[in-house]
């Protein structure tokens, strides 16, 4: 789709930008915009246990991705719950709740702080849930949260 499978690395403005967890970079690959995000490993013992903690990593972790979609100039953001598979650690049964209200927290975030907040109120965000004895949690938990 990208046409990046032969590529040995990441473009280095890439790697420049998402050396941390929670970070967050737009790069074009051609006309494909691509938001590369440095998802929170949920596995890590700082996070075991810490629930608090978990949705404040997530809450920045969306916030950043909504700060490089609003520079990409595109419509919709299609993505992946960050932390989502191997990184969610103890925390797969709570990750849609968790999904949910860190997803809230950060537009909200990002509409009071962001010069072109406006422009995130008209998008359309597709998150692309794969395993589909998980569609009705994460269902569930966004209804409540964007009712």
């Amino acid at each position: 789709w990208l046409g990046i499978i032969s590529q040995p690395h990441f473009p280095d403005e890439v790697k420049d930008a998402v050396k941390e967890e929670m970070k967050a970079k737009l790069h074009f690959y051609g006309k494909q915009p691509v938001i590369h995000v440095a998802a929170p490993d949920l596995r890590d013992l700082v996070y075991h246990n810490q629930p608090h903690e978990v949705l404040e990593a997530l809450t920045i972790a969306y916030r950043n991705t909504f700060a490089e979609f609003l520079a990409s100039k595109t419509t919709c953001l299609r993505m992946l719950p960050i932390s989502s598979g191997m990184f969610c650690g103890e925390y797969r049964e709570q990750l849609p709740e968790f999904t949910a209200k860190a997803l809230k927290r950060a537009f909200e975030e990002t509409v009071a702080t962001h010069p072109s907040a406006s422009r995130l109120k008209a998008c359309e965000l597709e998150l692309c849930i794969y395993k589909e004895g998980e569609l009705a949690a994460y269902e569930a938990a966004i209804g409540e949260q964007f009712s």
